[in-house]
């Protein structure tokens, strides 16, 4: 099983195909990804929502995107850079998620 679940929304076209890139990208077969909702439910249009089957926890907004970038070799430059606080924050404007880092499940 992979350590993380990608839940996307399935009514986006642009998140099939960022989905389907991801898939491609990720060559350590980290990320599970499904149109299914999370146990928060079903991501709204441009956003996703990442588990972490080990945690319990999940992730949303530039968490998510922070997470999925740390994990996919082809994406550690972004990663890199939304470690710079400006950066991150920037993007936490453009995808609002959970408060704080991320959402308990258990």
């Amino acid at each position: 099983m992979a350590r993380y679940t990608l839940h996307y929304n399935s009514q986006c076209a642009d998140c099939g195909r960022l989905a389907e890139w991801n898939r491609r990208l990720d060559w350590l077969g980290r990320f599970e990804r499904t149109a299914k909702p999370s146990p928060i439910g079903t991501p709204d249009v441009g956003d996703i929502h990442v588990v972490d089957n080990q945690e319990a926890k999940v992730f949303t907004g530039a968490y998510a995107t922070q997470l999925v970038c740390q994990n996919i070799p082809a994406y550690w430059p972004i990663a890199l850079l939304m470690k710079l606080p400006f950066v991150f924050n920037r993007a936490a404007r453009q995808k609002p998620g959970c408060n704080g880092e991320s959402c308990v499940t258990k």
